[in-house]
């Protein structure tokens, strides 16, 4: 075929007949002239874009291709194959591939460039169509800057920059408040009429003087060679050569590189201290440590012998997680452990606990209802006194937030608590409950290392899913939320309810054989402001009346039902696969505990159902 003369500076690939596809290996490295390509006959050919400064805006939208004729200059166009256009341009000082899209991802075209190329005029579509010319305007030289002024809410990676800096703001610090502009400086750089600065990039420069771009109305930057950008958080951490210009993109700033950019801020930058000094050098040294143990190693390895903060319950440096229904006395258990390790008293008159302080993290309860549940417990447990136990009650700290951790992380810091208790784990943080990639992070980035460096331990409580009681083959699938949850928890502990006593079992162990489930005698009573919770020996398996009886007072407690009648009773139990037998029984269990009255033919009284606490 014919290759017009426009073409004749350019470099080419070779494709079959018919295709789209370059057909040789290691094509993008392959440049033909134009009198070598012009020797292949009956084959298509690619024009290699890149090279030369040639960039093509392939056009795949009307509404685009117009825009595109508008605002750029006259140049040399391609009608594709497809019904497209390809705009050819010499482009001063552009670095990589760009896509055009609208806000709501619908595809319009893209600026192809090194490592791309475009079919040829001449060349045959697979519909069988050709690509023709639509004029013999020479290929027009144009700038970078022009496409990136005039097409810029169509990039999509200026629009992946946004959302990097809207990731950023969401990790809760006062960093925001700085000025994008003012971290980079404008000397050098080029405003438009829009109050947008232009420039070479001020690490790495620019070939062609125009790579580098700040909007200081939406506080951010961006970087179009590396097609990376950011807010304050980014501008600070390439700035200061705490990640490369290529690595400012959404979640590259966690733990000790965003605390040393918060940091830098307050000592450089001018952000005023309401967070803490954390000594960042140390921190990063202890990140960037790698320890190896060798195969051959395995054999002689002498683990970390972790000490039990409750015996055979809970462990140093681990994330346990303390789940159940409503009306299982979670709070109280917990609290328990709380008064237990503060006094370095046996847990339930039990087990051995070491003696250490406790940060008690309250985001359900509030101070009213946490003095009293305090009182209860001091009054069953007969002690008086001060205890290192501190209550942050209704607080707006969150555990995925930057600007809470570092207050959290100071707090742990100056009080060297042995626990932290959350309590609830799902109003300490801001993300869905079902999002394991973010529950992922919460572990991994966030309270793993927290546990490690301050050698505590990390209760937090939670709440099983609604809809009846654990028939399943694996108890942890109970856990509301990501089953994540579950898989990167140390321990779990799952409080169930038993007639007047609580069982308390321990569903995992990452570190030992699970302890066998054991039952906690209740001493409940409010009117008196007195609470006893005691060791009452190993929970033994119910028999299915027994067990029958467990639903139904999960089923009272979850609906704080008073009065019931057989039937609806019936539909509960007969729904978790209980025959009749045993729901007979299991009324008369009941009824000789003191539970239930009957108080006429079909109909039930609840007459000692305890307190609906968690």
């Amino acid at each position: 075929m014919e290759i017009p003369k426009n073409l004749s500076n350019l470099k080419f690939c070779r494709i079959k007949r018919g295709t789209k596809k370059p057909f040789e290996k290691d094509w993008t490295n392959k440049h033909y002239s134009f009198d070598e390509i012009s020797k292949f006959k009956n084959e298509n050919y690619g024009v290699h874009c890149g090279i030369n400064n040639l960039g093509v805006i392939d056009s795949d939208n009307e509404a685009l291709q117009t825009a595109v004729e508008n605002l750029l200059p006259k140049t040399y166009r391609i009608k594709t194959g497809g019904g497209g256009v390809h705009n050819y341009f010499f482009i001063k000082d552009l670095y990589q591939k760009l896509i055009l899209e609208t806000e709501t991802g619908t595809h319009l075209g893209e600026v192809q460039w090194k490592g791309q190329q475009v079919v040829g005029p001449g060349s045959i579509h697979p519909n069988g169509k050709t690509y023709e010319e639509l004029n013999q305007e020479p290929i027009t030289e144009i700038s970078a800057e022009l496409i990136y002024e005039n097409f810029k809410p169509f990039i999509k990676q200026l629009r992946e920059t946004e959302q990097t800096v809207a990731w950023e703001k969401k990790q809760g610090s006062e960093i925001d408040d700085l000025s994008v502009a003012n971290i980079w400086g404008t000397v050098g750089l080029v405003s438009n009429d829009k109050g947008e600065y232009y420039g070479s990039h001020p690490i790495h420069g620019s070939d062609g003087g125009t790579n580098f771009w700040i909007n200081p109305s939406k506080n951010m930057w961006h970087c179009f060679r590396c097609q990376s950008g950011g807010g304050v958080l980014s501008a600070i951490a390439v700035k200061e050569g705490i990640i490369e210009c290529n690595q400012a993109r959404a979640g590259a700033l966690r733990g000790s590189k965003a605390f040393e950019c918060i940091e830098l801020a307050h000592q450089k930058y001018g952000l005023l201290r309401t967070e803490p000094i954390i000594n960042y050098e140390e921190s990063k040294q202890e990140q960037d440590e790698i320890k190896i143990i060798w195969e051959h190693e395995l054999p002689s390895y002498i683990e970390e012998d972790k000490e039990w903060i409750i015996d055979r319950l809970i462990p140093s440096k681990s994330i346990v997680i303390t789940t159940g229904k409503r009306g299982t006395l979670k709070t109280f258990v917990t609290l328990l452990m709380a008064y237990s390790v503060a006094t370095g008293e046996d847990f339930l008159g039990k087990f051995s606990t070491r003696k250490g302080g406790v940060l008690y993290l309250d985001k359900e309860n509030g101070i009213g209802i946490m003095k009293k549940r305090t009182a209860m417990l001091r009054k069953g447990l007969e002690i008086e006194g001060k205890f290192p136990i501190g209550f942050i009650c209704f607080s707006q700290l969150k555990l995925d937030k930057l600007g809470s951790m570092m207050l959290i992380e100071k707090a742990v810091k100056e009080h060297k608590p042995a626990l932290l208790i959350v309590d609830t784990y799902r109003r300490s943080v801001g993300y869905d409950e079902n999002d394991a990639g973010k529950v992922s992070e919460l572990f991994v980035d966030t309270l793993r290392p927290l546990v490690e460096k301050y050698n505590l331990s990390i209760i937090l409580i939670h709440h099983n899913r609604k809809g009846g009681y654990g028939e399943s083959p694996d108890e942890m699938d109970e856990l509301r939320g990501s089953s994540d949850l579950a898989n990167y928890a140390d321990i779990i502990l799952k409080m169930e309810r038993n007639r007047n006593s609580l069982i308390l079992k321990q569903l995992k162990n990452r570190n030992a054989e699970e302890s066998k489930p054991i039952k906690i005698k209740t001493d409940f009573n409010e009117e008196e402001n007195y609470v006893k919770l005691v060791y009452d020996g190993e929970y033994m398996k119910q028999s299915q009346a027994d067990k029958c009886v467990e639903i139904l007072e999960i089923w009272i407690a979850e609906n704080k039902t008073t009065q019931f009648k057989t039937k609806d009773a019936k539909e509960i139990a007969f729904k978790k696969g209980v025959k009749e037998t045993n729901f007979k029984h299991a009324l008369e269990i009941m009824q000789n505990a003191g539970l239930v009255k009957k108080e006429g033919f079909g109909l039930y009284s609840v007459i000692n159902s305890q307190q609906n606490e968690n």
